[in-house]
């Protein structure tokens, strides 16, 4: 039972899970103490003299009286450290506020060297029992984020004995101080955390180095946009932070769901470089959890949002941060470089491949250890799924609207939180050597006016077919926000989904956002038909992933003005009818306010016009209406028409092309028709409503 070798192959070979893992490790003759220091985990040994001992267990004793570890009882007792046949004298002390700590018989501690003979570069080194969340999370937590490029603790595993009696497996990683900035090549600077978890320059407290004044007022930026943020001191507050680095931050506690280094918490380190005359953060203390899906009505879907706080609240900087278009375009590209090729878990599993046999080995420990790392790549796992499944849904819409013979609106609808980029735009089966114009709706108006601008021009082939390519605007949501609101949290089970009510602190989420083209081509001659419009097919990719969009993807709906539907037209007042309609003129009698008038003379209707409910309609005799294709003139009040046989009132078409429908909708009161003569109308469908006649 001495041999490592035989450990390891009776582990790996029977070391399994459930019922026979349990039995495995309590029978198996091989699991020894011996096994544990053969692990190949550094072996350290603490000599404490029994007096110096005691000291640290009345220290204990009022730390357990007082429910925490206040900082007048970290105080300091002398011990050897014995490693590799090296003997240092050293400073030990219990560590950590909360009685996970020190309450039982092992301990987590604090190891001081003297300056001239540190452990491999570190003055001072933390020992943290791997019970403690924080023992298991932080190794692959920070690997995570150097993954990502960030400055993390260098960190490990360690087998520990005291005065020659087992201690069992610790985390071991290094303390806040000098060794740790020079060990990332960075010049002394302050470190400041918030122990008091206030928004005051008194709510800090500076570790490594003192800081300077000018450490002190970029802290005071930060703090004046949590407290006040307006656009100035949201621009003094980046001006103060490397926002790649912090990029990194929110994408690693995104992918980690960890709201447990909030501003406003002791475990936001905030560095302060010198050099730069700005922040970087320095993970720390991440608690990963499980990805709550929230379940909305502004975001059907589990997959809609992974920006939930659900304990602590978010700061208002992250919060801007994540809504600005192109930083939460650079985070989520950062989180699909994490998650995209699946590597996540081969990650994980390499993380702690060196530990495996060291916990299972580990007696003192029990069961607990491997439960939570068992519990840990669980979630990691499932946050992976979500926040993939987010990136790559890449549901979209295009509503094309042939507004007029010359000009057709484009309107792309993006509530996924990827967003879309169009790389190209195809016109096919128009007429050979049009030239057509694409604009972007430059002021959201939807409207083609003067502030919009070119994107560019191309021309039809001998096949009517022509090309927008190498388009570039990435079209993303907007970012929702709800605070301190009730939820309802989806929960998957065996008889069917389940969902709860959970307050949450802080969600983002994606809401949709329109984006506006405009095609133009040359207006055609009066008299002549209209050509028809060529049909319009789009190529796009999703912003993060730049996976091409399929039909399923992008839904394109396509409109004509012969199906016209602007509901709210019906409604409004006379004057502002007339406004937009000079062909009608108010009636010369001062009574009649509740009337518009066609005089007797020849009106030219290229477009559907809806009169407003609660007006009437008077047509003069005599009077022409001349329609252009597709047009109709719709009613939501009564029509006077009277006509005479030497002067009859006639509705007909503008062109060769047929027109629409002429109308009356629930006037109200009675209508008069008396020598009207109509011809070549076909019919329309106007406000949702379908004439299937002239």
């Amino acid at each position: 039972t001495l041999s490592p070798t035989a450990t390891r192959i009776s582990q790996a070979s029977l070391g399994g899970s459930g019922l026979f893992g349990k039995i495995n490790e309590h029978l198996n003759p091989f699991r020894t103490r011996h096994a544990l220091y053969q692990s190949g985990l550094p072996l350290y040994d603490l000599k404490i003299k029994p007096s110096e001992y005691r000291k640290i267990l009345q220290i204990v004793e009022e730390a357990k009286r007082r429910g925490t570890l206040t900082d007048d009882l970290k105080r300091w007792a002398k011990a050897k450290f014995i490693y590799n046949g090296t003997t240092r004298n050293v400073k030990i002390r219990v560590r950590g506020d909360t009685a996970v700590h020190w309450s039982g018989e092992r301990k987590s501690w604090r190891i001081r060297f003297p300056k001239n003979h540190p452990l491999d570069g570190q003055r001072e080194i933390n020992l943290i029992l791997p019970t403690d969340g924080k023992g298991i999370y932080e190794r692959f937590t920070n690997a995570v984020f150097r993954r990502l490029g960030m400055m993390t603790l260098r960190d490990g595993y360690a087998v520990l004995r005291i005065n020659g009696i087992p201690q069992g497996v610790y985390y071991q990683t290094e303390h806040w101080d000098e060794a740790l900035l020079a060990h990332h090549q960075r010049p002394i600077g302050t470190v400041f955390a918030n122990p008091r978890c206030g928004l005051e320059l008194g709510s800090f407290r500076d570790q490594i180095a003192d800081a300077d004044e000018a450490a002190w007022r970029a802290l005071q930026a930060l703090l004046d946009y949590e407290i006040n943020p307006i656009p100035g001191n949201f621009q003094a507050a980046l001006a103060v932070t490397d926002i790649e680095d912090y990029l990194r931050f929110v994408a690693g506690t995104t992918l980690f769901s960890s709201d447990h280094t909030s501003f406003t918490t002791d475990n936001h380190k905030l560095y302060f470089d010198p050099s730069h005359g700005q922040f970087f953060r320095i993970p720390w203390d991440i608690e990963p959890k499980r990805l709550d899906t929230v379940q909305r009505f502004e975001m059907e879907g589990w997959h809609a949002t992974f920006d939930v706080f659900a304990r602590w609240p978010m700061s208002r900087f992250r919060i801007a941060v994540i809504r600005n278009d192109e930083y939460r375009l650079r985070r989520n590209r950062m989180l699909w470089d994490l998650v995209g090729d699946g590597s996540m878990l081969e990650l994980f599993d390499a993380t702690y491949e060196d530990l495996d046999l060291a916990l299972w080995c580990d007696v003192m420990a029990g069961d607990r250890t491997r439960m939570h790392l068992d519990a840990f790549r669980q979630v990691v796992q499932r946050n992976t799924r979500i926040i993939r499944k987010s990136l790559t849904h890449r549901q979209a819409e295009l509503r094309i609207r042939h507004e007029q013979p010359d000009l057709t609106s484009l309107q792309f609808a993006v509530n996924c939180m990827s967003g879309i980029v169009v790389r190209n735009i195809h016109l096919q089966g128009g007429e050979p050597r049009t030239v057509y114009n694409l604009f972007r709706d430059v002021n959201g108006n939807a409207q083609l006016d003067a502030d919009d601008s070119l994107v560019g021009f191309a021309a039809a082939d001998a096949e009517g077919n022509a090309r927008f390519e190498r388009l570039t605007e990435c079209m993303l949501p907007e970012m929702g926000l709800d605070e301190n609101y009730p939820a309802y949290v989806y929960q998957p089970g065996g008889t069917g989904d389940r969902y709860k009510i959970k307050p949450m602190r802080t969600v983002l989420y994606p809401r949709t956002a329109r984006f506006n083209y405009f095609l133009t081509r040359p207006i055609e001659e009066p008299g002549t038909p209209a050509p028809t419009w060529p049909s319009i097919t789009v190529e796009a990719v999703n912003a993060v992933t730049d996976v091409p969009l399929t039909d399923q993807d992008l839904h394109v709906r396509t409109h004509s003005t012969e199906s016209s539907f602007e509901p709210a037209r019906r409604y409004k007042s006379r004057e502002q009818f007339l406004a937009g309609h000079p062909q009608f003129t108010a009636h010369p009698a001062g009574a009649e306010k509740h009337t518009v008038v066609l005089t007797s003379r020849a009106h030219l209707l290229n477009d559907t016009i809806v009169v407003p409910q609660g007006l009437t309609l008077e047509i003069a005799a005599g009077a022409q209406l001349r329609m252009g294709p597709g047009a109709s003139l719709v009613c939501f009040g009564p029509i006077r028409a009277v006509g005479s046989p030497e002067a009859p009132i006639r509705i007909l078409p503008a062109t060769q092309q047929p027109w629409g429908t002429f109308a009356a909708v629930r006037p109200g009161s009675e209508s008069l028709f008396r020598h009207v003569h109509i011809t070549g109308g076909n019919g329309a469908t106007v406000e949702g409503i379908l004439f299937t006649a002239a």
